[in-house]
């Protein structure tokens, strides 16, 4: 289980929208690392509800066969892609394993960008000192300890939050080392004086949790119920330290984040959790929603 988090200080700030409203880079990875394979959300205009029949492009209408998916449709074709619409996935795209306490993870059909299914994470009501959280999990085995460049995208949709200031939840993390001594580099959702925002943050856990490095930028407001595409690229020089580790983020096609890592990574397998990691309790129900997840992973020098 991967749910014992530190109090998340290392942040990166990507933008904030109040509560009530509801780069540069290193590595060729093809088509994938310029968005170009991806689904970028209509480039930040709103994707549809209930069918899908705005998607930009790849996914199938609703019915199709598996052929016709999102993720079958990529070319090149990713280390790993997940856009919930295919009944019988490639094995490649086929998730380590669920965890939900206090919460559940599915797949619906009420909202989507590529019709017509997606990812629904939802935590209930957390009584303080309890814990809640729905994700699933990828693992990526055969880079442990490796130098790899990780690009990841995924479409998203906050639908449900708690409006409480300083309540706060992780929406996607990526791990590296075990259990009980790990480090984690993440996506949060933080309510803060009537406001929410975006925030990316690393640490690290274990008897001996070291360093932590703040880097703030402006970004846009994510609005509710409304869908933002998230790109990620995290390469890694150094699996079990600091040197060349390097981080890259966009939102909706827009640059907001290129610069260095600086808490040193734990090695063993990568991990990449999408959905409700972590709830900050006591806290109301939250819903956050996903589609056309994808990771493309590949060794570098």
């Amino acid at each position: 289980m991967w749910f014992q988090r530190l109090r998340l200080v290392s942040t990166l700030l990507l933008g904030g929208a109040a509560v009530a409203a509801g780069c540069s880079a290193t590595l060729d990875f093809d088509a994938l690392s310029n968005g170009e394979a991806t689904n970028v959300g209509d480039s930040g205009k709103p994707a549809t509800d209930s069918g899908g029949s705005g998607t930009t492009g790849g996914g199938g209408a609703a019915g199709d066969s598996a052929t016709s998916t999102y993720c079958r449709s990529l070319n090149p074709t990713p280390t790993f892609c997940d856009d919930f619409d295919d009944t019988n996935p490639l094995p490649a795209n086929r998730w380590s394993a669920t965890d939900q306490m206090g919460g559940a993870i599915t797949v619906d059909s009420l909202a989507s960008v590529s019709p017509s299914m997606s990812l629904l994470a939802k935590t209930s009501t957390a009584l303080a000192g309890s814990l809640a959280h729905a994700i699933r999990r990828k693992e990526f085995a055969a880079f442990a300890d490796t130098k790899a460049g990780f690009r990841i995208d995924f479409d998203m949709r906050i639908e449900d939050i708690d409006p409480a200031n300083q309540a706060q939840i992780t929406v996607f993390a990526m791990l590296f080392g075990l259990e009980n001594d790990y480090y984690q580099l993440v996506m949060n959702v933080d309510v803060t004086g009537g406001v929410f925002s975006l925030k990316m943050a690393e640490n690290a856990y274990a008897a001996d949790a070291s360093g932590y490095q703040a880097h703030g930028f402006a970004g846009p407001a994510p609005l509710q119920n409304k869908w933002l595409h998230a790109h990620i690229e995290i390469d890694v020089r150094s699996p079990s330290g600091t040197d060349g580790n390097a981080l890259r983020v966009s939102i909706d096609g827009k640059s907001q984040f290129d610069g260095s890592l600086s808490v040193p990574l734990k090695g063993k397998a990568p991990r990449v959790e999408m959905g409700i990691g972590y709830v900050k309790a006591p806290s109301a129900p939250w819903t956050i929603r996903y589609d056309n997840i994808v990771a493309d992973v590949k060794s570098i020098d």
